[in-house]
């Protein structure tokens, strides 16, 4: 298993402990390039999730254009990697706590070698 399998497997522990629907896309060349590994949705929000093995990783350009789009369309974008996996739970159980109402967006990526964290109503 890759290192970057590892994390996907981390996230699809979260996401079944939860109960939340979720899918791997693969696009097999027919889909739209640069899209998240794992889409989510959780209590009507949805939630894209790009996987990387390490912190180090960074995403392509096209990735976080699409990451941007998501997050200014009212989705949660998050780069999840080894050592940050509990966002992904934390942010879960945000909104399950309000039942998908008033939660924080969140916002996690790294653009420029720096990593930025937003939340937003």
């Amino acid at each position: 298993m890759t290192p970057e399998a590892k994390v996907k497997a981390k996230c699809r522990k979260v996401l079944d402990d939860l109960s939340a629907y979720y899918f791997f896309p693969a696009t097999h060349g027919y889909g739209q390039s640069g899209g998240f590994d794992i889409c989510c949705s959780y209590y009507g929000h949805f939630i894209g999730v790009e996987t990387k093995a390490d912190s180090t990783k960074t995403p392509t350009a096209l990735q976080t254009r699409n990451a941007k789009l998501a997050w200014e369309s009212g989705a949660s974008s998050l780069l999840i990697h080894n050592e940050n996996v509990d966002k992904l739970r934390d942010l879960l159980e945000e909104i399950k706590e309000h039942e998908g109402k008033g939660f924080n967006r969140l916002f996690i990526w790294k653009i420029d070698g720096a990593w930025i964290s937003r939340t937003k109503r």
